[in-house]
């Protein structure tokens, strides 16, 4: 296997830490991304899902990953949904 054959793997969480998708990531050679704003604050809830999804997707365009990890954010669905021709997703 070349490194050009490698899959390039991200992990995607909507929260400031992760050990799990730490772990996840690291055990599949990938990078994580920890995407967080007004946690806590459940008021705001629907602002925040608006502008972490915006901001999930816009981290997975610009890494462009072939394997996405993703603990919780639906927006990360609609991106493999949306530019790649395979989906495993468990609930």
């Amino acid at each position: 296997m070349t490194i050009k054959d490698i899959p390039r793997v991200v992990g995607i969480a909507w929260a400031e830490h992760s050990n799990r998708l730490d772990a996840i990531s690291q055990a599949l050679g990938g990078r994580a991304e920890k995407i967080s704003w007004l946690s806590g604050k459940k008021y705001l809830a629907p602002m925040r899902y608006f502008v972490l999804g915006i901001r999930s997707l816009w981290r997975l365009g610009r890494l462009s990953p072939d394997v996405v990890v993703a603990q919780n954010p639906p927006s990360s669905v609609l991106y493999l949904h949306t530019f790649t021709q395979r989906f495993i997703g468990k609930n």
